[in-house]
């Protein structure tokens, strides 16, 4: 099923130009690259010189601008980026990881990282013309992704759902505790009455060994 774009036209004295962008967010993993795609149509001619601008608004900061300069009136079948001279200038901060899609103007993002969330603009600006739209991407962690999906797919195979699981291993806890309950219960009253048990016995032996010592004095 083909993903639903969002298409800027503008028509004015200067040019008449649409600004092509995918509606739906972008979603891409961590570590991996985004293609933030982008495309411009001009429908008449192409302005002498004009700058195409890729900011991410959530930062705030610029990505990238390209810059077209003496550009051919009518471009006819070629593209525009063939009828102009291109500089491109980056940001420090993405020197090494933004690159500008030389079929378009799509911005490619390599080796993104999870900070790297949030809406990208792109902008056209040209004299009397000034076109933008937005972009949202997703980066997904790979590894929270992974453990979450194998903890889901654990609990599929044992028919429970996560909440089924989290009752159970409380249901489990819980004659363990008891049982601590149980080896700690108090022994006082049990060891008094053997300890006075074991009194009586002595104090019966006691008079027994009296008993005798005294009969053998008599005899004598």
């Amino acid at each position: 099923m083909p993903k639903p774009w969002l298409v800027l036209m503008l028509v004015g004295p200067a040019a008449a130009l649409m600004l092509s962008t995918p509606l739906a967010p972008i979603s891409v993993f961590r570590g991996k690259t985004a293609l933030l795609s982008a495309s411009f149509n001009f429908s008449s001619s192409v302005p002498n010189y004009f700058q195409i601008r890729w900011r991410f608004i959530t930062g705030p900061w610029l990505v990238l601008i390209v810059k077209a300069d003496n550009c051919g009136g009518d471009h006819g079948t070629y593209h525009w980026w063939d009828a102009c001279e291109i500089t491109v200038e980056k940001a420090e901060r993405y020197r090494h990881r933004a690159e500008w899609s030389s079929e378009d103007a799509s911005l490619i993002l390599q080796d993104v990282r999870v900070e790297d969330s949030g809406v990208y603009s792109i902008k056209l600006l040209a004299l009397g013309v000034r076109l933008s739209a937005n972009i949202n991407l997703t980066v997904i962690n790979e590894t929270s992704s992974v453990q979450s999906n194998a903890a889901a797919f654990g609990d599929r195979r044992r028919g429970t759902s996560p909440n089924e699981t989290a009752n159970t291993a409380a249901d489990v806890a819980a004659p363990v505790s008891l049982v601590k309950a149980a080896l700690g219960r108090d022994y006082t009253v049990p060891n008094i009455i053997q300890l006075s048990l074991a009194g009586l016995i002595l104090c019966l032996l006691g008079l027994i060994i009296a008993e005798n010592v005294a009969s053998s004095y008599c005899t004598q």
